[in-house]
C-alpha cells in the first residue's frame, strides 16, 4: 500500500511538471504499469470540438481496441461515471471496445477536471476468470483523477501559450513570437 501511495505521489509530481501531452505520455508509460501491476491501459483525449476522442497515451502493449471514437460509443461518458463491461448483473461492452474478445473485462472511467470531461481512462483485463477486485477499482479511480487534472492543466497551459503568441482575430503570430 505504501508503494502504491509513493508511486501515485511521484506520478502527480511528474505530471505537474509536464509541458505537453508527449511528456505526459512518457511519464504515464513509465509509472502507470508499476501502479497497476502491468494491466494494459490507455487514455483517450477529447478533441476541442467534443465530437471525437483519440488514444493519446497507452502502455504495456499497443491498445487493441478502437483508437478513435465518438463520445456516444462509450457507456462511461454517457452515464457520467465508470463502466465495467462484466459485472454481476450485466455483460455490456462499449462500442469502441467491440474489437476485443468479449470474455475479457474492460473498464472505462471518464476523466474530468474543472467541471469538464477531458477524456477517458481505459483498462483491459485479460484475465477471464475473475471480476475486477475493489482495490484495483479504487486504484484506477485515483489514477484517473490525477490524469484528468494533469491533462486539463496541460491543455490550459498550451492554450495560454498559443494565445500569448498569436493574434486572436487572424491567427497570425504577434510581436511576442518574433
Amino acid at each position: 500500500r505504501t508503494r502504491e501511495i509513493e508511486l501515485l505521489r511521484q506520478l502527480a509530481n511528474m505530471l505537474a511538471a509536464c509541458k505537453n501531452i508527449s511528456e505526459a505520455q512518457l511519464v504515464v508509460k513509465d509509472i502507470a504499469p508499476r501502479i497497476l501491476d502491468g494491466i494494459n491501459g490507455c487514455v483517450s483525449i477529447m478533441r476541442e470540438s467534443h465530437n471525437l476522442l483519440e488514444v493519446e497515451i497507452d502502455w504495456k502493449e499497443a491498445w487493441p481496441a478502437a483508437t478513435a471514437f465518438s463520445p456516444q460509443d462509450c457507456w462511461a461518458l454517457r452515464k457520467g461515471k465508470f463502466h465495467l463491461s462484466r459485472e454481476k448483473n450485466h455483460s455490456l461492452s462499449c462500442s469502441h471496445m467491440s474489437e476485443l474478445n468479449s470474455d475479457y473485462t474492460t473498464m472505462c472511467i471518464p476523466l474530468t477536471a474543472h467541471g469538464h470531461t477531458v477524456g477517458v481512462f481505459h483498462l483491459y483485463f485479460s484475465d477471464t476468470d475473475t471480476f475486477v477486485p475493489e482495490e484495483t477499482k479504487q486504484l484506477a479511480f485515483t489514477l484517473a483523477e490525477h490524469l484528468g487534472l494533469a491533462l486539463a492543466n496541460i491543455r490550459l497551459q498550451e492554450k495560454l501559450r498559443s494565445q500569448a503568441m498569436r493574434d486572436p482575430l487572424t491567427g497570425l503570430y504577434n510581436r511576442r513570437y518574433f
